[in-house]
């Protein structure tokens, strides 16, 4: 134990007094004469007895109110071996996502707690010490370390960011080097679990304060999705609305509101049952501009973050399709494209194709053709060099072995036998918001084997034995479809299965230039519009939510990437323009898993941070609790209060001792 003032000990010599004054007694004694004292003499011993015992305990309580009055005023404290971490620079990560807008058990949002512990931890170090400040937004200030004024004034203008960071992300931001460094992580821990930091520096010292909140459950909009995905003019269509409840109550009567291009078109109300999801549905029946800027409102207090979800109802543009057909063709191909609505389809015999005059095909169809010319070669490679889409499917009559420059892979299969596809996977994202349920008495084609190409690719449809019948690979900067037999109704069944015009329509949907998805979320980085002809002084610019973005941009072919800046956006709407006009209206959203709220219990924050050396959980509840704990740990424990309280308790006790003894 050590003293803050240890000049007050003198003090100490002040115990002297009340000894002194017990010891010598001023008063003078009078003597008064009795007849008869055998009455007295019986009182005197036993009040004599009683007194002595007074006079001590008397004693006894000054002596403790002076020695602790004196303690008090020495100010004790036990030292803390932290004391001498208190050089260096010191690493702040504050968590400024979304989530962390919801209310603590002080009512105050969990962003407000986490300011206010920085700027607890902030007071606790020298004045010479420098602070490298991270957020969510990995903002230009969070580059380098910074002085304690410096982050001060950015504490004030922080706000909530769009963006969720990884755990590995975090930390690759961080100024580490050999030297030790004090790295306190405010975060509400709602990682995944399964994504734990891969690597750790056991020099530095990771201090992680959880931010809790007494109420996780949430009520959020999961999925929005279109019955069918082509939005006509003129044409009904449905609009259904999945949304989840991740309580553990159940909510009743839950409000949903439909806005288009901020009118009200519909609402209704539902139930949601403890961790439960139920869909809803609008009908799409009135009036629609060429770009609609769509939203949905729920009403789930406290967590208000994501009530609002934003969508786009864009006109669909025909999807341009070439098809290129063998003698032998079969002519589901032309049949399931023929609705003039959704596609402009353009068809050629092999033998007489005019390439100039429809450079621009989203989806080019090779539909068994025997022969392989070096020009339909350069064209097909041409298509995919130019981020296209092309489907190839084999001639029941003759295998060309010029595929092989197209897919390296490619091979000849010569199996006559039909043999029957196995139960796609409806977990592979391109099967997504095909099928409302899933059914293992699905009916299932069947097909011979014309060609094969091993294990490459991702494969959408397999054969029972394991062998790919329909696969989707990434070839060049476009996307290449192979089909492992004819649609000739002697090769295969697949043209008359009901799963042959969804799967036609998902590859013409994912060929568009412009995707026309109605929503994206904010952790995406690339985007693909439809327009080539951007150049240093011509660029695709973002407009919406007050800012003017010009993302960074590439030319692929007929379309242009854009790279989005994710720490600049926000939720809700963005114009696409070139040259000042309107190319496209987006959507953004939050991530779903901001809304998930689940924070990591503390065994789990611990594994996740499994291979760094040096971690500790500080539970804190407040700045306050902080601030005490943090004086603990570099000032040592104040034991001054205490001995304040003992003095005036002995003080007590005297006072007692007097009036009733």
């Amino acid at each position: 134990m050590n003293f803050l003032f240890p000049q007050f000990l003198w003090a100490l010599l002040a115990l002297s007094i009340p000894i002194l004054i017990h010891l010598f007694n001023f008063r003078r004694a009078k003597k008064i004469y009795f007849s008869n004292v055998n009455m007295l003499k019986h009182v005197k011993q036993t009040s004599s007895s009683k007194l002595k015992l007074k006079h001590w305990l008397v004693l006894f309580s000054r002596l403790a109110t002076v020695f602790f009055l004196v303690m008090a005023f020495a100010q004790p404290f036990l030292p803390s071996n932290d004391g001498k971490q208190l050089s260096g620079d010191v690493v702040l990560y504050l968590d400024n996502s979304q989530s962390m807008s919801n209310l603590t058990g002080t009512e105050a949002p969990g962003l407000d707690i986490s300011i206010g512990m920085i700027s607890e931890v902030l007071k606790a170090y020298p004045r010479e010490t420098r602070f490298q400040l991270i957020t969510n937004d990995f903002a230009p200030f969070s580059n380098h370390a910074k002085s304690k004024v410096d982050v001060e004034e950015l504490l004030t203008e922080l706000s909530y960011s769009s963006i969720v960071r990884s755990p590995d992300e975090i930390i690759g931001r961080m100024e580490l080097g050999a030297t030790e460094k004090d790295i306190y992580w405010i975060s509400d821990f709602a990682y995944n679990p399964e994504q734990p930091v891969s690597d750790g520096d056991s020099v530095n010292n990771f201090k992680l304060l959880p931010i809790s909140f007494p109420v996780s459950a949430n009520i959020f909009i999961d999925t929005v999705y279109l019955e069918s995905p082509f939005l006509i003019e003129g044409q009904t269509n449905t609009l259904f609305v999945s949304l989840r409840n991740t309580g553990e109550e159940i909510k009743t009567d839950m409000p949903v509101k439909f806005f288009v291009n901020d009118i009200q078109v519909g609402a209704l109300t539902t139930d949601l049952v403890p961790n439960g999801q139920t869909t809803l549905s609008f009908e799409l029946n009135m009036a629609l501009e060429d770009f609609n800027r769509c939203h949905l409102s729920i009403d789930d207090f406290p967590i208000l973050f994501d009530n609002e979800f934003y969508l786009t109802l864009n006109q669909s543009p025909r999807v341009r399709i070439m098809e290129i057909r063998g003698r032998t063709a079969s002519s589901a191909i032309g049949r399931v494209f023929a609705n003039e609505l959704l596609f402009d389809l353009q068809s050629f015999d092999a033998g007489n194709i005019d390439y100039g005059s429809f450079e621009d095909a989203e989806l080019l169809v090779i539909n068994e053709v025997d022969q392989l010319n070096s020009g339909l070669e350069a064209f097909i490679k041409s298509s995919l060099d130019n981020g296209r889409t092309v489907l190839i499917i084999p001639s029941s009559q003759s295998f060309d072995s010029g595929w092989a420059n197209i897919y390296s892979a490619l091979r000849q299969s010569v199996q006559t036998n039909l043999q029957e596809i196995a139960q796609p996977d409806l977990n592979n994202p391109f099967f997504k918001n095909i099928f409302e349920a899933s059914s293992e008495k699905m009916e299932m084609p069947a097909a011979a084997m014309q060609m094969s190409w091993g294990n490459n690719g991702g494969h959408l449809l397999k054969y029972r034995s394991g062998a790919p019948y329909l696969t989707r690979a990434n070839a060049s900067s476009g996307v290449l479809y192979l089909l492992a037999s004819s649609l000739a109704p002697t090769s295969s069944t697949f043209s008359n299965n009901a799963l042959f015009v969804p799967i036609m329509y998902k590859m013409a949907i994912g060929a568009r230039s412009t995707k026309g998805r109605l929503y994206y979320t904010l952790d995406e980085i690339l985007l693909t519009v439809n327009g080539s002809e951007v150049t240093d002084t011509e660029l695709y610019k973002l407009s919406g939510n007050g800012q003017e973005i010009v993302p960074g941009q590439q030319a692929v072919g007929a379309n242009v990437r854009l790279e989005l800046p994710r720490f600049m956006m926000q939720a809700g709407y963005y114009d696409v323009k070139f040259r000042d006009e309107l190319v496209d209206a987006l959507a953004f959203n939050l991530e779903k898993g901001e809304s998930q709220l689940k924070p990591l219990p503390e065994e789990s924050v611990l594994e996740l941070f499994n291979t760094v050396e040096k971690k500790e959980i500080i539970n804190v509840l407040s700045p306050e609790d902080l601030e005490k704990n943090l004086n603990e740990r570099f000032n040592g424990k104040e034991l001054w209060k205490y001995a304040l309280i003992l003095a005036l308790a002995f003080l007590l006790i005297e006072v007692l001792l007097l009036r009733f003894l």
